[in-house]
């Protein structure tokens, strides 16, 4: 029997059975393909800030289909992830992306006070933050929008997923 990575599962979860349900949370439902298209966006994101194999990629939110995803994009980019909960405040957030060496954020738009507080306690040390929100084939939801683009701070805020 061969080791198969949790990466390689889901794509052969998405290739077998593309239209069936991979991801049901809060309402939401996300096929096996939807799952895997947003994993890849993840990845390349990620990979365009310059994430690489086994480096840390720190995902900032509540259980959901996007930090799901999320888990699979850093999987998808070769790289480690590390969750921390939404209930997580600002100071704590930075010891935790400091600590680690965090590669990169990927955070709740919604929890976009937290996090740049954050990335202000980091200073330039800061690593790129990439905004969860909205990953289904539907499209980006308002929420991502409207919680990130007043955002005045010291986050290297790359982009909306």
């Amino acid at each position: 029997m061969s080791f198969r990575s949790a990466a390689e599962l889901l794509e052969g979860a998405a290739a077998r059975h593309p239209d069936k349900p991979g991801l049901v949370a809060q309402g939401r439902r996300l096929s096996w393909a939807e799952v895997d298209r947003g994993a890849s966006r993840v990845a390349h994101a990620l990979r365009a800030q310059g994430v690489r194999r086994g480096d840390r990629v720190v995902l900032y939110g509540d259980n959901s289909v996007d930090l799901a995803v999320g888990i699979f994009g850093a999987l998808y980019a070769d790289a480690c992830f590390v969750v921390v909960s939404g209930m997580t405040r600002a100071e704590k957030l930075a010891y935790v992306l400091r600590d680690c060496a965090a590669a990169a954020l990927l955070a709740d738009a919604v929890l976009a006070p937290h996090w740049v507080g954050a990335c202000t306690l980091l200073g330039p040390d800061a690593p790129p933050v990439l905004a969860l929100g909205g990953l289904s084939a539907r499209g980006p939801e308002s929420r991502s929008e409207e919680h990130t683009s007043e955002l005045q701070s010291p986050c290297n805020l790359v982009c909306r997923l």
